[in-house]
């Protein structure tokens, strides 16, 4: 009995190349791990991607705590990029409401409650928006924020599960760690 073959749908890269080496482009309906340095271009990257996604009439989504949208805006300029028709949501650490009394008393661990803020309102954005593809840049404030290793893991795959229930293509960016203490969850929870 021979098990039928299926054809992977792709979707450009957006970049020049990139696509060639990837034998088509990136696969859609996935979650996608770039990891790399500050600098190292995972931002530009990724609005390589969503430009090249707006060209092809994608619904996009930037959602970034790695650059305001002002540092995004002088990124793009830089390579006389216009961001148009790309939503852009912060994806940062929610700050204190006006009515916390500050005293920071909570049934539940403070990374926890951050971190649980800060996913409820990235899916917010995307039930809003419905983008078929997302950039998620980054993934260390969940990192920093998760009280565990545990729950680091169990936060990342709320998010690949609940993006991927909706048809959505995401490349999810993270810092390159030390190899001798790599931390390998971002990878285990990723299709590529």
């Amino acid at each position: 009995m021979s098990i039928p073959v299926i054809a992977m749908r792709r979707i450009s890269s957006g970049v020049p190349g990139l696509d060639e080496v990837l034998q088509g482009g990136l696969p859609r309906e996935a979650l996608l791990l770039v990891e790399g340095p500050p600098g190292s271009g995972k931002t530009t990257l990724g609005m390589q991607f969503l430009l090249q996604g707006v060209r092809d009439g994608e619904t996009c989504l930037l959602a970034s705590n790695a650059e305001t949208l002002k540092q995004l805006k002088l990124i793009a300029a830089s390579h006389a990029w216009n961001l148009d028709g790309i939503h852009i949501t912060e994806f940062t650490e929610p700050s204190a409401s006006d009515d916390d009394d500050g005293s920071g008393n909570t049934l539940f661990p403070e990374g926890e409650v951050e971190l649980g803020e800060t996913l409820q309102h990235l899916f917010a954005e995307i039930e809003r928006i419905r983008p078929t593809l997302l950039v998620l840049d980054t993934i260390s404030l969940l990192r920093v924020l998760a009280p565990t290793p545990a729950f680091y893991r169990r936060q990342l795959r709320r998010i690949r599960d609940f993006v991927l229930e909706r048809s959505c293509t995401a490349l999810m960016f993270d810092e390159a760690s030390r190899t001798d203490d790599k931390d390998a969850r971002s990878q285990t929870l990723a299709d590529g």
